[in-house]
């Protein structure tokens, strides 16, 4: 026993020996107060809940709805002010209600116009007692008046009301709370290594107290280059995304072991990065998002034939940069650790901190925390309301796409017993199967979709007339200003970009292997498939892309021979002039099929390059609008040649027109044609300027119909059905799923009641959304378990 103590008491000893051994490293006790430091922040942002501010009205007392004379509907009405961004949810529980059923809530700005689609709207019944429920899924409008009305079509009364709204408080003293907790380690740090002289505690604080004043000037700089309303982004969303650029500074300490060299390092990245960002929002309208990473070569591509203007916010930001950099470089450089080893270990606490901060701050507590919404429709109101970075995570973690509820393939194979291969035979007036000619046409689109307006001459006159033997419409897309493949693969697959839920580019993150098609569906019949774009054919991957999507041959600028330019773009006429010879001087006699991706009309809109012939009769002082109306003129005169170059051609030929996407205009002309900020759109007026025209035209008799709403999504079924060819079951589903939903796109659908809908919401269309989505996933997703038998011609 004596021999054990003695024993116990020389590893004690030992322990005690390499504790303070541990003590006395430099290294490890930086390493050690700057995961205290960490545990702070993350205490702090975890227990922020204890500064919710919760108000409520109670009412116990029997209330008559009102009936209101311009809907014929009893209501009881709550006005509600948006002190701040920040709201979280409100409850209303009626009591004492005979019919619960019948009662929902309508929620209005202050123009009158309903907004509850913006919100998850919920509705709980218990006896005769109901709790509705609006929680916010994307931010309010500052300082705004709402009104909020508990309505039903009967007349009723309700024994008792409670309201009650969960906000964030936004008080002053919260915020230098916050910032007093943030900077008591670093004070006390500092301070302590002043008093014992501890000459590496000091530069171990000093260089965590640069990096935070470095995180907070790199916020500034990032939110200066695209953001207008970078002023008004509340203390406390400012701090949340100063937590994520001082989480990228400290990192780099502990991996370059150099104050100096991290803040400089830290901040040229940011600065490059902000400028890209202001670039990007420039010429597209929309801020980076995390897809566009993956498709940067395409990016830096068409990068330039942009016009870049260097503008004061720019200016300043390089200043800030310079101011920095300077300041680091005439300052002492202090290091966390200098042997090898000491090196070594800071660099593996490095590591671990890196992963324990990115996994902090890309949690959904952090998020939830600091109310970060992802607003897809329009993704710059994210932005602006939330900050760069923290906006940046939040639409980075919307990418990954979770299997749908209920995912099983025999969901699938349920639908391909629905609905069987189609029999039906070609038209007996073509006696052949026609030749399939696809344009889709750079960014075009009818600007009077978002409201009508005066131009001083028509500038789709040829379109508009058309109507023997067409068929003619308009559809949603699910891009804005760019990302033109996105619009292609709806249009190609059947698929729809709204099974992401944000942007994303299947062409760039999901194609790898074969991927069913409308190219496959028609070589499966026998046609000769090439796809044609007078452009880079690096774009978008492609080169790559379209064998695995069934074509037999890519055509680029590279095999356009002496093309008309159009702004240094190759024209549509010279475009139309490839696909008539590759149509009508064919070798083989089989059936074409061409899918031509123009580039005419690319942006930017840049004064000059084109004629201008066309103009609106108000606001003709915007020369990009000017430059594209005159564009479209030009497109629409070529879409006449090429129709004509058709109509008495031998073969039956059936052509597909649409646009990919609307343009990316002077905001202050959208908010003109809007009558309105674009801020302020509801979700119906959002979709306007994701609509684009659509027509298909045949060389010989087919029914004719106007003023179809569709979307990208469903047009290749609509060519099958019209064109007399066979479909796979997936055709014949989605043309089901049409009658019932008959347009969608990734900001929401148009449901069968009629009225726009949000994704979020549930309503009578929520199960067929679900089983769309499964069906996609099995196709894209789950290569390993999909049911190729359903996207596939049976074999006869």
């Amino acid at each position: 026993m004596l021999e054990k103590l003695v024993k116990f008491k020389k590893i004690i000893k030992m322990c005690k020996y390499k504790i303070e051994g541990l003590q006395k490293s430099v290294y490890l006790r930086a390493a050690w107060k700057l995961v205290v430091f960490s545990i702070a922040l993350i205490f702090i942002i975890g227990n922020y809940n204890s500064f919710n501010k919760i108000t409520a009205q109670t009412a116990d007392y029997k209330e008559t709805f009102v009936k209101n004379s311009q809907n014929s509907v009893y209501s009881y009405e709550y006005d509600f002010t948006a002190i701040d961004s920040n709201f979280q949810k409100m409850e209303i529980s009626v009591m004492g209600v005979v019919d619960t059923s019948t009662l929902k809530f309508v929620m209005k700005n202050a123009d009158g116009e309903n907004v509850i689609d913006k919100y998850t709207y919920s509705k709980e019944v218990e006896d005769q007692s109901t709790l509705l429920t609006i929680s916010a899924d994307a931010p309010l409008q500052t300082n705004q008046e709402y009104q909020i009305y508990v309505q039903s079509p009967d007349q009723m009364s309700a024994e008792a009301m409670e309201w009650t709204v969960y906000t964030y408080s936004f008080e002053i003293t919260v915020y230098l709370f916050c910032v007093l907790l943030l900077m008591v380690p670093v004070t006390i740090w500092c301070l302590r290594g002043m008093k014992k002289k501890a000459a590496a505690d000091r530069k171990a604080g000093i260089s965590l107290a640069v990096c935070l004043i470095a995180a907070i000037t790199a916020h500034i700089m990032m939110e200066l280059v695209y953001n207008p309303d970078a002023l008004q982004i509340s203390f406390f969303t400012a701090m949340g995304n100063v937590i994520c650029y001082f989480g990228i500074y400290c990192l780099l300490l502990l991996l370059l072991n150099s104050q100096r060299w991290a803040v400089i390092a830290g901040s040229v990245g940011i600065y490059i990065f902000s400028l890209a960002n202001g670039f990007v929002y420039a010429f597209r309208g929309q801020p980076v998002q995390p897809i566009d990473i993956t498709s940067a070569s395409t990016a830096l591509e068409v990068a330039g034939r942009y016009k870049y203007v260097i503008t004061e916010q720019i200016v300043i930001a390089s200043v800030l940069l310079l101011s920095v950099c300077f300041m680091m470089l005439i300052s002492d450089d202090h290091k966390l650790a200098l042997s090898k080893k000491a090196k070594a270990a800071v660099r593996l606490c490095g590591i671990a901190f890196g992963c324990v901060f990115f996994g902090t701050v890309t949690s959904d507590t952090y998020m939830q925390e600091f109310k970060v919404g992802v607003w897809q429709s329009s993704p710059m109101v994210s932005y602006k309301q939330n900050g760069f970075a923290m906006s940046f995570i939040a639409f980075g973690k919307e990418m990954i796409v979770d299997k749908p509820e209920g995912y099983t393939t025999a969901t699938v194979r349920e639908m391909e017993n629905t609905y069987s291969n189609s029999n039906s035979e070609t038209s007996a007036d073509t006696k052949q199967k026609p030749n399939v000619i696809v344009v889709m046409n750079e960014t075009f689109t009818d600007l009077s979709f978002v409201n009508e307006f005066e131009t001083t001459q028509p500038y789709m006159p040829f379109f508009d007339s058309l109507t023997e033997n067409t068929i003619k419409g308009s559809m949603l897309v699910s891009v804005l200003g760019g990302t033109t493949c996105n619009s292609e693969y709806e249009f190609l697959t059947g698929n729809s970009i709204e099974l992401f839920k944000v942007m994303s580019v299947p062409y760039s993150t999901s194609i790898d292997t074969k991927n069913y098609s409308l190219a496959w569906t028609l070589k499966e019949q026998g046609y000769d498939t090439t796809a044609f774009h007078p452009y880079s054919s690096k774009n978008w991957r492609r080169e790559k892309v379209y064998p695995l999507l069934g074509f037999d041959e890519f055509l680029s600028e590279d095999d356009v021979d002496d093309p008309e330019l159009v702004r240094e773009f190759i024209s549509d006429k010279s475009d139309y002039d490839k696909i008539i010879d590759l149509v009508q001087n064919k070798e083989s006699d089989k059936p074409s099929f061409i899918f031509n991706v123009t580039i005419q009309n690319h942006g930017s809109y840049p004064a000059g390059g084109v004629e201008v012939t066309t103009t609106p009769t108000e606001k003709t002082d915007y020369s990009d609008v000017n430059q594209y109306l005159s564009l479209i003129k030009e497109s629409d005169s070529a879409l006449e040649y090429l129709i004509d170059s058709f109509k008495d051609y031998e073969e039956p030929t059936i052509i597909v027109f649409f646009g990919d996407h609307f343009p990316t205009l002077d905001s202050e002309f959208m908010d003109w044609l809007y009558g309105k900020s674009e801020d302020d759109l509801t979700l119906e007026e959002i979709q306007r300027k994701y609509t684009v025209p659509f027509m298909i035209w045949a060389n010989y008799d087919i029914e004719e119909q106007e003023n179809i709403f569709t979307s990208a999504n469903y047009l290749s079924s609509m060519l099958l059905e019209t064109a007399g060819l066979q479909m796979t079951p997936y055709n014949q589903y989605l043309l089901n799923l049409q009658q019932e939903i008959p347009a969608l796109n990734v900001n929401g659908y148009l449901g069968s009641d009629g009225n726009y809908h949000f994704y979020s919401e549930e309503t009578a269309d929520t199960d067929s959304i679900v089983t769309y989505d499964v069906l996609q996933y099995n196709e894209l997703l789950d290569k390993r378990h999909r049911v190729d038998s359903f996207f596939e011609i049976a074999d006869e």
